[in-house]
């Protein structure tokens, strides 16, 4: 299933032009992995006359629940941007971005999940900042039933979103498989247990 997840994005090249392209439709459980990437995605921006267009910057991928909550997010700065056109106010640009890999959270509730990718420009003056932005699915995931096993191979994922003034604050990780951190859990109790011990028997023979 990861495998499969995984062709199905490197073959598609979704298009963030409205209409161009659909998002991919996948099935995944828990521990499925989702490449973070667009190969040579193309978006048109737009903008005012005197500003004819926007250029992307950086990217923020979220994964989203089937209530729409969002479960993941990731940052990062695009690896490779060419313009590929343009227009009277417009701009047409090729993005490469490769931000890594998520895997859906553990015990993850059944039903459609969402991918989604936004692009952002970035504009200053002072200390005011803002950007434009283009959102796309990038791919709509059937989540199913879940086996303990399976949950035991993912990770829990954090967000938390605090509104500010002027833009939002997020915050977004997530752990080791639950199976790894059980493991580091076990391997730390059996540590202390020995160390433990070895200091009461010095004490002993001291």
């Amino acid at each position: 299933m990861r495998k499969t997840a995984i062709i199905i994005f490197a073959l598609i090249s979704v298009s963030l032009f409205s209409g161009m392209a659909s998002a991919a439709d996948i099935s995944g459980k828990s521990g499925t992995t989702l490449p973070l990437q667009l190969n040579g995605t193309q978006i048109t921006t737009n903008g005012l006359i005197i500003t004819p267009s926007w250029k992307p910057a950086y990217v923020k991928w979220y994964l989203l629940d089937p209530s729409g909550n969002v479960k993941y997010m990731a940052e990062s700065d695009i690896d490779s941007i060419i313009q590929v056109g343009s227009g009277f106010n417009s701009a047409t640009w090729a993005i490469t971005e490769n931000t890594g890999t998520i895997k859906i959270p553990a015990f993850a509730n059944v039903g459609q999940w969402r991918l989604q990718v936004k692009i952002y420009d970035i504009n200053k003056i002072f200390i005011i900042q803002w950007s434009n932005q283009a959102v796309q699915t990038i791919a709509n995931i059937q989540v199913g039933e879940s086996s303990i096993l399976d949950s035991l191979n993912a990770p829990f994922c954090v967000y938390w979103k605090i509104g500010l003034i002027v833009t939002d604050w997020e915050i977004s990780f997530a752990t080791p498989d639950i199976g790894v951190m059980i493991l580091i859990i076990v391997i730390l109790i059996i540590v202390i247990v020995n160390v433990t011990v070895l200091l009461k028997r010095r004490k002993t023979y001291a």
